[in-house]
């Protein structure tokens, strides 16, 4: 570039407009190669700027070495066998040149993302599966070389102000939401017969067992489909609110960390994109209030509220007829209304006697039912024995009935 502006500088006073426009044109495409490349201080050779990876950390905004130079560290590259030779030092060589933390549990996972479990071969490599992660995913975002974790060989033993705090918040649980969060996670277990959160983070589970519990009534026991769209819908406001924590955190950075405005942007409209899904899967399905495809008329009333605790199973809800009927003051009630009846009715001998036959015909029916009420509650003890029996042999109650909690 240099030798083009030293050249044209000495010709220029002997060029016509046209040769000048010409030596213009050359000098500003000479120009456009340059200008949003680097130097690659490994290899000394000049690249554009999708060469080199983002850093926050440097002035130029890239690291100083190129790519191609940091996987030829980190893979162990062998430039006559084209062949790479990875190991667990290569990468970290390749992680210090890069100034970028080796996170022991990251590069263990990233190698078992490219190793395909029937073959066992792998496609890729673990060095560059994970140098993405840590360039894409917000967790890692600004973390140095001295942030490493080599796990049992971990030397720094240093963490970021942030990844701190965040931990403590995990460990700050208290009892009561341990209570609820067993709970809840037993009533969505017996609702739905299989555990959906399985492979969540523990830490996210309370809030995915409260959500979800909210969402339960008679319509998801009938509609298969709409049991699937509530659970993406907890599973999307879960994701939802990790963005958010995120968003808070770069927020605060961003007067020292302007270059953090495009990442802020983006989880902004991934969010934005996200409780779109959202809602539109509960318009579809009427989950949302004001899609709701239940008639509120009457919900209100006693009828309605005792219909919305049944839907919620809950027994004591029940209205038990049998103490109803049996209560004293309901018992005088019924017996002066019969004494009542019979003085206005004033029967003769005919009455009487039809009387009785109606009444004996009463006592035979009352007897049968009885009998067969009896025989079935014989049945349902000994059912509910020969299950105790099971339960305690298994395990899963003690002498006394209690559920022992895992």
């Amino acid at each position: 570039m240099v030798k083009v502006e030293k050249q044209i500088i000495e010709d220029v006073s002997k060029m016509n407009v046209t040769q000048c426009r010409s030596a213009y044109k050359k000098l500003a495409k000479e120009y456009d190669k340059i200008k949003d490349g680097f130097y690659c201080h490994d290899c000394g050779t000049f690249k554009p700027q999708d060469k080199f990876y983002k850093s926050i950390h440097t002035k130029s905004g890239v690291i100083p070495t190129c790519k191609e130079c940091l996987y030829r560290i980190g893979t162990g590259y062998d430039e006559k066998n084209k062949e790479t030779h990875e190991t667990r030092e290569t990468v970290i060589e390749a992680m210090k040149k890069a100034n970028l933390p080796f996170i022991e549990d990251l590069y263990n996972s990233s190698c078992d993302a490219i190793t395909n479990e029937t073959s066992g071969k792998k496609r890729g490599t673990g060095y560059s599966q994970m140098i993405v992660c840590l360039q894409s995913l917000p967790q890692f975002f600004g973390l140095t070389y001295e942030n490493s974790d080599f796990g049992d060989l971990d030397v720094n033993n240093t963490t970021t102000e942030i990844s701190e705090k965040f931990t403590e918040k995990k460990q700050e649980v208290s009892e009561d939401i341990e209570d609820m969060y067993i709970k809840n996670k037993r009533s969505v277990l017996r609702m739905l017969g299989y555990d959906p959160f399985t492979y969540e983070e523990e830490e996210d589970k309370p809030l995915l067992y409260s959500k979800l519990v909210n969402y339960f009534d008679d319509s998801l026991k009938d509609d298969g489909f709409k049991l699937e769209a509530v659970i993406e819908i907890v599973q999307t406001f879960k994701d939802v609110k990790h963005i958010n924590d995120t968003l808070a955190q770069y927020t605060k950075q961003l007067q020292t960390h302007p270059e953090m405005i495009a990442t802020v942007k983006s989880l902004t409209q991934t969010k934005k994109d996200m409780l779109a899904s959202a809602l539109a899967l509960a318009k579809d399905n009427g989950i949302s209030e004001n899609n709701n495809n239940r008639k509120s008329k009457g919900a209100g009333t006693l009828s309605g509220i005792i219909k919305e605790l049944q839907e919620m199973n809950l027994e004591s809800s029940e209205v038990n007829t049998f103490d109803y009927e049996t209560n004293l003051a309901i018992e005088d009630i019924m017996t002066r209304n019969h004494q009542n009846q019979l003085r206005q009715l004033n029967p003769d001998e005919n009455d009487w006697e039809k009387e009785v036959v109606h009444q004996k015909q009463i006592l035979f029916r009352l007897q049968k039912e009885r009998d067969n009420a009896v025989e079935f509650s014989r049945l349902l003890k000994k059912e509910n024995k020969d299950l105790k029996d099971f339960l305690l042999e298994k395990g899963l109650i003690n002498s006394k009935g209690q559920v022992i909690e895992s």
